[in-house]
């Protein structure tokens, strides 16, 4: 869809604790700057919400006012693999995490017939 941005901001992390695992709520604000023109620099709201228990983690995005559930990861071999793609009308979601001693990385993939796109967000922790 010919999007090339990058950006940087601030996210809000909510914690809710189960007996069967935990719903971590991120709320990002980040600032995108347009290289080719700054008036047409814009900040972008975003929500996510992980869910984690044993050897899950679930991804959900928020859209049409509720969390929609888009990838699930398992724990296997010290880290987290994808157990499958995620299919909305045309474009086909996978995507990838990584964790680091000051964060971590996660990136999206969409292919469609308009779409060839890789979104990355890298959370730091507030100490680095």
């Amino acid at each position: 869809m010919d999007w090339n941005y990058k950006g940087i901001g601030n996210t809000k992390v909510v914690t809710e604790t189960f007996s069967d695992g935990y719903k971590i709520y991120y709320y990002d604000e980040i600032f995108i700057e347009n290289y080719y023109d700054e008036n047409r620099n814009f900040i972008l709201k975003d929500r996510k919400m992980w869910y984690m228990n044993k050897n899950e983690l679930v991804f959900y995005h928020f859209r049409n006012n509720r969390y929609e559930r888009i990838l699930e990861f398992v724990f296997i071999d010290d880290k987290f693999v994808l157990r499958e793609s995620y299919e909305c009308g045309s474009d086909t979601y996978s995507g990838d995490v990584q964790f680091f001693d000051y964060g971590f990385c996660f990136s999206i993939k969409i292919k469609g017939k308009r779409k060839d796109e890789l979104i990355e967000y890298t959370y730091y922790l507030d100490n680095y």
